[in-house]
């Protein structure tokens, strides 16, 4: 570029310099200003995509995470796949609680199960497990039955029951194998805990009371007095073992009846209408009841529970937590819903009461709360909060 003066015939080259540096920062800054521009839109453009990533792909990502496990469970490593389908199913679950865990939109969750978990080709896989396919068919009825928990007692030693027993012999092997990784799952161990927990309880109430007297409430097939020192020496007073389902009283009547316990057939309406007249019991534990009761029977059969213990006599409940991640299998694969519990909540049952003392166990590593409720000595037994749970005058003596 060529710059003159023709008025002075002077060449003035600089001008053309400067000309051209303008032209160039001029060109310079609208590109910047177009780069900035362009990276806030495809800033935007990004987050808008992460943003419809996270509530468009949640679904996909599962049904990848169930085409990841049913691979490894019929192929390689069933285990390795039992824990990856909890994980998944945990995590997508969370979507429909609260920070506790406990439910916001628990309808939607049982239509996403319908809908889609039933219809992937893992749970074909999952039925040829023997627990499995019972605790969904629900034999007896309702949900958690004693043969479903004798399922889980058993977990991978020998079968404590001929239904157990029927059921894994004609089972494949691969649903042998799933019936053993399901055994791993923190709810089965949970629960064999459980017993031991009760059994230990039993084994050293004769160190605290002379001829105590029990109650096992839902007491099921009664597996944990079986494994106590206790059943064996007789060194009780009375022992009642009282359930809903006559199927399991007569597994309780063969297995224990020789040892003088009694099993009676009754429901917890039973107990909150006073069709039995409880009183005089130095250990009482409902170990698997309360994981189906609403606050308000809860609360109502605590009471019932706690004025029928002697002075100094002890209430044992036990409740799942909503922090069991592996929840959401039964639910899925089981239909099994529970109604879950802090153990805040679990020990704000006993709360209520100023004559007692009050423990609670909670494990970060067991889902199980327990709440321990210990009448203490010096007071009277009479103490009734609900008149309902009276009963009459006739009523039958428990």
């Amino acid at each position: 570029m060529v710059c003159t003066d023709t008025n002075r015939g002077n060449y003035r080259p600089h001008l053309a310099t400067n000309a051209v540096y303008r032209t160039h920062i001029s060109v310079g800054f609208s590109h910047f200003i177009n780069i900035i521009i362009g990276m806030s839109l495809q800033s935007q453009r990004t987050q808008l995509y992460k943003r419809n990533e996270k509530t468009l792909t949640t679904h996909e990502r599962l049904v990848a995470s169930l085409n990841n496990a049913h691979d490894l469970i019929t192929e390689c490593d069933t285990n390795k796949g039992l824990h990856k389908l909890g994980i998944a199913l945990s995590a997508f679950r969370r979507q429909f609680t609260n920070d506790e865990g406990l439910w916001v939109n628990q309808r939607r969750w049982k239509s996403y199960i319908k809908e889609t978990l039933q219809e992937h080709k893992i749970r074909d896989v999952l039925l040829q497990d023997p627990l499995t396919r019972y605790a969904r068919d629900k034999y007896r009825g309702y949900p958690g039955d004693a043969v479903t928990i004798d399922f889980l007692y058993s977990g991978l030693s020998e079968p404590n029951s001929e239904e157990v027993g029927r059921e894994l012999s004609a089972a494949t092997s691969l649903g042998r194998e799933i019936y053993r990784g399901i055994n791993n799952y923190s709810v089965a161990t949970a629960v064999r805990a459980r017993k031991a927990k009760v059994t230990e309880a039993l084994d050293t109430l004769p160190q605290r009371v002379k001829s105590p007297h029990i109650l096992s409430v839902a007491s099921g097939h009664l597996r944990e007095a079986q494994d106590s020192q206790l059943l064996k020496s007789g060194d009780f007073g009375r022992f009642v073992a009282l359930d809903q389902d006559r199927r399991s009283l007569d597994e309780v009547e063969r297995t224990c009846g020789s040892y003088g316990v009694e099993p009676v057939h009754a429901d917890a309406r039973s107990l909150l209408y006073g069709r039995f007249n409880l009183r005089g019991f130095d250990l009482i534990y409902a170990m698997g009841l309360y994981d189906y009761l609403p606050d308000p029977i809860a609360a109502r059969l605590t009471d019932a529970l706690y004025d029928a213990l002697n002075p100094g006599g002890r209430l044992i409940i036990g409740n799942f937590t909503p922090d069991c991640y592996e929840l959401c299998y039964l639910e899925a694969y089981m239909n099994w819903w529970l109604v879950c519990r802090t153990p805040q909540q679990l020990e704000s049952l006993a709360r209520r009461y100023s004559d007692v003392s009050v423990h609670t166990d909670a494990s970060t590593t067991d889902p199980i709360a327990y709440v321990e409720i210990t009448r203490r000595p010096q007071l009277p037994v009479s103490r009734r909060l609900h008149p309902a749970a009276r009963g009459p005058a006739n009523a039958a003596p428990l």
